[in-house]
């Protein structure tokens, strides 16, 4: 074996170990950028009752959904605690459906809707498929699949242009042309490092 062949396998050698060394590093970034700043509840707003995962609802549910930062409890009061606290250098919050990964990317939601005040925080937001009306509502229902569903509080109004301070959503599975669709709940970072939600 020649000195150069020698120099070349252990240069080999080397970069190969310094990109594992960096793997972990790539896995945990994409896992803390795919995850919610904090857990959602789904709410029925006809009935005001909460409703459970897995359940199956329609693309143009008749009854509307509406988003809780709390679960919903049996005895409503002033609906305090429905509220999504205002956060710092956020000025709107829009209702988003995306793509796994793209929550915080407005430019590539695939559907949203209309911005909306965060003054005194956003408290339950109607956060429907059938809802979103901006976008591209009819390539969804036809090519079904999983996306995140919920609402992001930005610093501007304008979906395309807005920076995303805070995502809350829930991970949504729609049925391909009917549109249905059921929902879990994704992974909610804390902190530096990420959880699956009970």
């Amino acid at each position: 074996m020649t000195e150069s062949t020698l120099h070349r396998g252990t240069t080999v050698a080397l970069h190969a170990l310094f990109l594992m060394t960096l793997a972990p590093l790539s896995a945990c970034a994409a896992t803390h950028a795919a995850c919610a700043d904090a857990p959602i509840y789904l709410m029925d707003n006809t009935t005001l009752t909460s409703i459970d995962r897995g359940a199956r609802l329609d693309w143009d549910d008749r009854h509307g959904v509406v988003l809780s930062a709390k679960p919903v409890p049996s005895d409503l009061g002033d609906y305090s605690w429905a509220n999504f606290d205002p956060v710092p250098g956020a000025s709107s919050y829009v209702s988003f459906l995306a793509e796994p990964g793209a929550e915080r990317t407005p430019s590539g939601w695939k559907q949203w809707g209309d911005a909306g005040p965060v003054d005194t925080g956003v408290q339950l937001p109607a956060v429907w498929p059938g809802h979103l009306g901006e976008g591209a509502p009819a390539d969804v229902k036809r090519a079904g699949g999983t996306y995140s569903m919920g609402i992001a509080l930005t610093d501007g109004t304008a979906a395309a242009s807005a920076h995303v301070i805070k995502a809350y959503y829930t991970t949504i599975h729609v049925d391909a042309n009917t549109g249905s669709w059921t929902f879990s709940d994704p992974v909610v970072c804390t902190g530096s490092t990420a959880r699956a939600t009970p």
